[in-house]
């Protein structure tokens, strides 16, 4: 149903079906948005895989990222030691930090594209989830079912 400017009838349907509206049209949004941002951290990975001097975050870390061998060093019992990593191990430190940001940007755009489906599952949910014609005694039945129950643990 449009809805128009000075429309006349029952203001209450026409505020809800507003609602509803601007419900679904941020869940669309929300969507999209993390849709474009998956395909941007796909596009991010192919051209690490592919060609990583050409990603400027890893041209950025190419150049001011002091890269030694050296993993740690001290004293024990007075004799100096120093631990070295190999290339191939550095290697794999570099690819391990990656997947775990690559996961954490993942589960940011999950949990946008969620709140995306959440909004446009109370939209058309409506008036089911959240009844007009509620009496207190029944409300505050609903409420107690909804509370979780409290520990008894002391």
């Amino acid at each position: 149903m449009p809805i128009t400017l000075f429309q006349q009838g029952n203001t209450e349907n026409n505020h809800t079906d507003l609602i509803r509206q601007v419900l679904v049209a941020t869940g669309l949004l929300l969507i999209g948005v993390s849709v474009l941002m998956l395909l941007y951290l796909a596009m991010i990975a192919y051209q690490v895989i592919n060609s990583p001097r050409q990603v400027a975050f890893i041209q950025f870390l190419m150049e001011n990222a002091r890269m030694t061998d050296q993993a740690s060093y001290g004293t024990m019992g007075g004799q100096p030691f120093d631990i070295h990593l190999s290339d191939p191990m550095r290697m794999v430190l570099f690819t391990l930090v990656g997947i775990w940001i690559f996961g954490a940007f993942a589960g940011i755009c999950s949990s946008i594209m969620g709140a995306g489906i959440n909004l446009i599952k109370i939209a058309v949910a409506g008036n089911s989830l959240f009844p007009k014609n509620m009496d207190k005694s029944e409300f505050l039945a609903l409420s107690a079912k909804l509370t979780p129950p409290k520990s008894t643990n002391t």
